[in-house]
């Protein structure tokens, strides 16, 4: 009996103790959840919304000014480290711009770090947050962003005027990210690691660094500096105001130049000029041994930046070599120019993207090409032909596919040196290529790819009607379309009309190359070397090898379709869809007019003359104009238009100037349909 009470009562006393130890758990959680309440910092947990899935709730870590909400393990820092880095950049920020902070109207400032997919909780339903990614340096930038915006709209309009569900009046990202690097490093560091960078030939000008940022090399760096310049001639006001007026995102360069005459009363030349100005004055001001430190600290950037390009490049260029060398008939001789290729294409990507000086990278450039062409006048094959080749002609599916794997190796190099150099050095690789598909054999003929012996008074003579034709062509169009869509005013003739954008536009230097004066030299010497190259391998190469199985209209149209791609990378209209769309398009059509001269001259040397001669602007033909009423729809009938009147304009001044209009010399009828061989197939050299 004894016994059996005395288990009654342990066992009474074991769930008075487990009542007791969960009555204290509940307190405990009670205290932790108010604890916020009480104090300045804490957590605090909250359930998740109806609705919400996932593993985790979200969290509060509530700060002097800021309150940051997050899902919990999403975060790269501890909440109370990022909270406490958003205050600090914050209030350095403010001090820089010389504002005051936190702000007087006290508001808490709700900053969500969660992808933009994210479900948020229904609390936050009319409450003002700012949404950003989950990692420090996004936080941190989210607080300057808000420094910034205050200071350009809500200080200068005298009153909040915060909306809720995150809506923020727009700024500048590239100035926010220029001031995080300012407040971040000092205006010593920020100087010398400016000089550091234009010594490496890295100094973009003011319209790329303030479109490429994000994906550049150094591009915070440089935004830093220039939100320095900034601010040493305009004061704090200067750099508020660019914030406030310069877009994200623009198409135009007047655009940027009507955001400075804005903000700061000067264009945006001006202060480009300035700008690059006062980082050169500065290598004789800053102390030798921080501008050592910068030059350390920018070398190893730099090789950072550039190891992950390079092996990129050369991954697409693989990738597009075992494309050719599984569909090539000849592996032989196509293996030899795949890896003659590559390694002309590995010199220029690891040699071009370091320190290098201009002229030595043109002697490399012309070095490649030169050393392949006596190479192969003095040692290629001497014995026949190796295997028979196959009956009938290529499958056109198959030529195809090797065109888009050649395209896709010539691009690697371009693509890789893009952020580094001028585009001239990615194109020795193409001259290269196209000699040993060309001329490796012994049947290899340099007369294949339009570059037979042709005396030279008729080269002058047809290159001269070719370029008349061009002209001609490209004025026509001109005056067709603004009779159309605007009101002519007169007509226009120059001998040359040719200025680099940048140079138009006021600015004395390219991007990531010193350009600190006209250098005529150099640019003739680019368009010569740059476009013999495209014309070799366009025109010269795919153009003869895609005709054997498309026909010749068909293969003109595929090879212009490729190297209005070859375009797309250009710095002109960098990542903006609907320019860069118009630009290939010009390019498609300038591919099919080049085309036309290289049929109905007979000469590559011919299109290679007029293609830089058209780029300098030699023998400009065109109209001025007033009332423009079209639109960027009306401009896609622009070069299909110029593309019917070459085909109607070019023949006839070709074959009426060298007396073919009654006999062809060799070219296939114009309005008569080309018959295609179906007899044995003859081999395209290279393939």
């Amino acid at each position: 009996m004894w016994t059996t009470w005395g288990g009654i009562q342990v066992l009474r006393t074991r769930i008075a103790a487990r009542a007791a130890l969960g009555l204290g758990l509940i307190l405990v959680a009670v205290l932790l959840s108010l604890a916020p309440t009480f104090a300045g910092g804490g957590w605090s947990q909250i359930a998740p919304a109806a609705g919400v899935s996932g593993d985790g709730s979200w969290m509060v870590w509530r700060g002097a000014q800021f309150d940051l909400v997050y899902r919990s393990g999403r975060l790269d820092e501890a909440p109370p480290d990022i909270v406490a880095a958003m205050e600090d950049v914050a209030k350095r920020a403010a001090a820089f711009l010389d504002q005051i902070w936190p702000p007087r109207d006290g508001a808490r400032l709700v900053v969500v770090a969660t992808p933009g997919s994210a479900v948020l909780p229904n609390w936050l339903e009319g409450v003002p947050f700012l949404r950003t990614e989950a990692t420090i340096q996004a936080c941190r930038e989210t607080a300057v962003r808000e420094v910034l915006r205050r200071a350009a709209y809500e200080n200068a309009a005298g009153g909040n005027i915060r909306a809720a569900g995150g809506a923020r009046e727009p700024v500048s990202s590239a100035i926010v990210a220029g001031l995080l690097d300012r407040v971040d490093r000092g205006r010593t560091e920020v100087r010398a690691t400016a000089v550091a960078i234009a010594e490496s030939r890295r100094l973009a000008s003011l319209p790329q660094i303030l479109r490429w940022w994000p994906s550049l090399p150094l591009g915070r760096e440089q935004l830093g500096s220039l939100v320095e310049y900034a601010e040493s001639r305009w004061g704090p006001r200067g750099v508020v105001a660019l914030a406030r007026c310069l877009p994200d995102w623009f198409i135009e360069l007047s655009d940027v130049d009507e955001a400075c005459v804005r903000a700061l009363g000067a264009r945006a030349a001006d202060l480009d000029r300035g700008w690059t100005a006062r980082v050169v004055d500065d290598a004789k001001r800053i102390d030798p041994t921080a501008l050592e430190a910068a030059r350390r600290d920018v070398g190893a950037s730099l090789e950072r930046a550039r190891s992950p390009v390079v092996g990129r490049a050369m991954l697409l260029l693989a990738l597009g070599a075992a494309v050719v060398l599984a569909l090539a008939a000849n592996r032989g001789v196509t293996g030899w120019a795949l890896i003659v290729f590559a390694a002309a294409a590995w010199l220029e990507l690891a040699l071009f993207s370091g320190e290098v000086a201009t002229g030595v990278k043109s002697g490399v450039a012309l070095g490649e090409a030169a050393l392949v062409t006596g190479w192969l006048l003095l040692f290629r094959r001497r014995r026949p032909d190796e295997a028979i080749p196959p009956p009938g002609r290529p499958s056109p599916w198959v030529e195809i596919a090797t065109a888009l794997a050649l395209f896709a190796m010539i691009m690697a190099p371009r693509v890789g040196l893009y952020y580094y150099s001028r585009e001239i050095w990615g194109k020795a690789p193409m001259i290269v290529l196209v000699l040993m598909l060309a001329l490796w054999k012994r049947s290899g003929d340099p007369g294949s790819i339009g570059l037979g012996p042709v005396k030279a008074t008729r080269l002058l003579w047809v290159s001269l009607l070719g370029l008349v034709a061009f002209r001609l062509t490209t004025g026509l169009t001109e005056t067709i379309y603004y009779a159309v869509f605007a009101r002519i005013t007169g007509p226009v003739f120059v001998w040359q009309a040719y200025e680099p954008w940048w140079r138009a536009g006021g600015f004395h230097h390219y991007p990531y190359v010193a350009w600190t004066a006209p250098k005529v030299a150099l640019d003739i010497w680019d368009f010569l070397f740059g476009n013999f190259a495209e014309e070799l391998f366009f025109r010269g190469y795919l153009l003869t090898r895609l005709s054997r199985s498309l026909g010749w209209w068909k293969a003109a149209f595929v090879q212009a379709i490729l190297f209005g791609f070859f375009h797309v990378n250009y710095d002109l209209f960098p990542f903006a869809p609907w320019p860069m769309l118009f630009y290939v398009l010009m390019a498609a059509a300038f591919g099919v007019l080049m085309a036309l001269l290289f049929r109905f001259s007979g000469s590559l040397i011919v299109p290679a003359v007029v293609h830089p001669l058209s780029n300098l602007g030699v023998l400009w033909v065109g109209v001025n104009y007033a009332s423009y009423h079209g639109n960027w729809l009306s401009y896609l009938a622009y070069y299909p238009l110029q593309v019917v009147l070459g085909l109607a304009l070019i023949p006839v001044v070709l074959l009426a100037g060298t007396g073919g209009l009654r006999r062809s010399r060799g070219a296939p009828g114009w309005f008569r349909r080309e018959r295609r061989p179906r007899g044995p197939y003859i081999e395209v050299p290279g393939a």
